[in-house]
């Protein structure tokens, strides 16, 4: 089989010949290093705009940030080593305590009650938001969702404004993608314990991320929701990954594979993406790992898992 045909089993809940590899993005420098050569690739900071900001500062890799609110600003650096834009000086460390009063001041004037909110704006933007999203689907047969829903600690609002709003736009976009015949993938972060029934009802096919360190726990989801929703994770992106060692990496990837491979819907991938933080010899060493332990039948080693 290949890597495709590994994938749609997958997502039919059937076991291929063995676990399906998938991977969000590849940013530098594991990039690099698999390629042997410089590129613009994944989400890290030479892709989303080193050579734009070369063009428009005619050679420096300084970004100029204003708050039109606040007045303050900040100034980033770009670092080829982690590939992410540093920050390297701003109103706050020019200013000290008066710009720190400042921002405190404008911080503290903001209010947050969604209950007390009038959502009616907020519902025609998602309407014709939705509208647009139809377009594109139509005509990309997208199939997934890369905004994020949660935080740590639980969604960004609750999920009773997720039900109204949300997900009956998300039903519109998951039976437009099932008429194409492809399923829809969502990716998220954050802990969506509290949305995955609704995640489910709505025509969700697949989760992707199902981050550790937020209480995403792969082999419960597993038990519960396996039936009905591909999982796609979850090596962890923010540990493991970053700071090995190999031997951690190859006991985490066994351990998830374990958990949530037996029966199918199942696809191996990091816990987020192979962002400029993660090692390359440590992503590698998952992937050797996966190809080792990922062949069917695999026993279910799921209830000794812990996070």
């Amino acid at each position: 089989m290949n890597g495709k045909e590994r994938a749609l089993t997958a997502f039919a809940h059937q076991e291929a010949d063995r676990v399906p590899i998938f991977e969000l993005t590849i940013d530098n420098p594991t990039a690099e290093y698999v390629l042997g050569r410089s590129n613009l690739c994944g989400f890290g900071g030479k892709a989303r705009g080193l050579a734009y900001n070369n063009a428009i500062l005619n050679g420096s890799v300084q970004e100029y940030f204003l708050d039109e609110v606040t007045g303050q600003w900040v100034i980033y650096d770009y670092s080829a080593e982690s590939d992410v834009y540093d920050m390297v000086d701003s109103s706050l460390r020019q200013g000290e305590l008066s710009e720190l009063e400042k921002l405190t001041t404008h911080l503290e004037s903001q209010s947050f009650d969604p209950d007390a909110w009038d959502f009616s704006f907020v519902d025609m933007v998602l309407e014709r938001m939705g509208k647009n999203r139809m377009v594109l689907a139509s005509a990309d047969v997208e199939i997934g969702s890369t905004f994020d829903w949660a935080a740590n600690k639980g969604p960004i609002f609750s999920p009773r404004h997720f039900r109204k709003f949300v997900f009956p736009r998300m039903q519109q976009l998951t039976d437009l993608c099932h008429r194409y015949g492809v399923p829809y993938i969502k990716h998220t972060d954050g802990n969506v314990n509290s949305l995955l029934e609704d995640m489910i009802a709505s025509g969700i096919d697949a989760f992707q991320a199902i981050e550790p360190r937020a209480n995403m726990n792969i082999a419960e989801i597993k038990q519960i929701y396996g039936d009905r929703l591909t999982l796609i994770g979850n090596i962890d992106c923010s540990t493991v990954l970053v700071n090995g060692p190999i031997g951690a990496v190859q006991e985490q990837t066994q351990a998830v594979i374990q958990a949530t491979a037996p029966g199918g819907g199942f696809l191996i991938s990091s816990s987020n993406s192979i962002h400029p933080g993660v090692k390359p010899e440590y992503y590698l060493a998952m992937l050797e790992t996966a190809r080792e332990v990922g062949t069917y039948p695999i026993q279910s080693g799921g209830s000794k898992w812990k996070k």
